[in-house]
């Protein structure tokens, strides 16, 4: 289909062929003046400019500051060396709302087969409007391994309070286990009344020790697995006959926006874990990042108000990095890896990276 040229060139074309004989000096000039004409129409438009590009990233120092960092207490910790970097408040008996799943997650991993089919009752999916949820009914069958991802990703209640029942027969007998198996990983500071985080006055935990239980629940590797999936496609079940009743997203969004929005250059990238949050709590984060030499830290972030200026995710992003900054400072990199590339993910743990791509088959659709 010919290409129709704007009204002014066309006019201006015919009437430079008035005035040229077809010669060979004509028909070249005839040619030059289509591709002036023509030229600008072809080209493709070029890349749009640091001005013209409203999305692009902000630049370093956008990121919140430490004294900008609004919280009750935090805490950043080298798991290779076990020592924190940096803290604020560590020690502090705090309410720890939904980061209570890694102890969840972790005994649901010691205890139960991930091809177990379990059954949620009505006790269990009896939870209020505002409360987080997979999203089960009564009598509903899910197995183990579904409904494990779906409590990490979705934060699910209904999940936790599932998995307490099927364990101990009571979300009261659970939480004992739960205690039980906290004062193993020496954690005197923390209690747990539930299996979900709701909130009891007497449900607390401190930074320090829930990067101690962190540390711990990310060596398993089933646990490593879930605790950074993005998202999670719920399967069929008896009460909800079609794939993707549940399209659960992770509201960890380091998650899904650490490739991007989160950019360093020490961190190569963020590996988990679980986010909470209740009116008596705030807001709270757990986190771990993968650092350029192979590392991982580990950060607790507790009772950030909702009108904080500087959220959970931002204020992890510069926590972590502090920590990344101090910890590198005599790293010297390999030489033999490509130039150019100082976020190129290393890791010396080849051996828990071959069984964690066996473990991700298993959340894989």
């Amino acid at each position: 289909m010919r290409r129709q040229l704007p009204a002014e060139a066309d006019m201006c074309l015919k009437r430079l062929t008035k005035r040229i004989r077809i010669t060979l000096p004509g028909a070249m000039s005839l040619l030059l003046v289509l591709l002036i004409v023509t030229l600008p129409v072809c080209l493709p438009a070029a890349p749009a400019t640091a001005a013209e590009a409203p999305w692009s990233f902000q630049p370093a120092e956008a990121w919140p500051s430490l004294s900008d960092i609004q919280a009750s207490a935090w805490i950043v910790f080298d798991s290779s060396t076990k020592k924190a970097i940096l803290e604020k408040n560590a020690d502090a008996i705090l309410f720890p709302a939904s980061t209570t799943k890694i102890m969840t997650a972790l005994l649901v991993l010691e205890n139960l087969p991930l091809e177990q089919v379990v059954t949620a009752s009505e006790t269990a999916v009896k939870l209020g409007s505002a409360s987080s949820k997979v999203g089960l009914v009564a009598g509903e069958t899910v197995m183990v391994r579904d409904l494990v991802a779906g409590m990490m990703v979705a934060s699910g209640n209904d999940a936790a309070n599932v998995f307490a029942e099927t364990i101990d027969g009571s979300n009261e007998a659970f939480a004992l286990r739960m205690n039980a198996r906290a004062a193993e990983l020496g954690l005197v500071q923390t209690h747990f009344c539930n299996p979900s985080g709701l909130h009891d006055d007497a449900h607390v935990s401190t930074a320090r020790e829930l990067a101690l239980l962190a540390d711990h629940a990310m060596k398993n590797e089933q646990f490593r697995t879930i605790a950074s999936l993005k998202s999670y496609v719920m399967p069929p079940t008896n009460s909800h006959p079609y794939l993707g009743w549940a399209l659960l997203t992770n509201s960890n969004r380091l998650l899904s926006f650490g490739d991007a929005a989160f950019r360093s250059d020490y961190i190569v990238r963020y590996t988990g874990i679980k986010t909470g949050t209740t009116g008596y709590a705030g807001n709270c984060l757990v986190a771990a990042a993968e650092l350029v030499d192979g590392r991982e830290l580990i950060s607790v972030l507790l009772g950030v108000p909702g009108t904080a200026a500087a959220n959970i995710y931002n204020s992890t992003h510069t926590l972590i990095n502090e920590a990344a900054r101090i910890a590198l400072q005599d790293y010297v990199p390999d030489q033999t890896e490509p130039t150019g590339s100082p976020t190129a993910p290393r890791s010396t743990r080849s051996e828990e990276r071959r069984v964690g791509k066996e473990c991700r088959s298993r959340w894989s659709p």
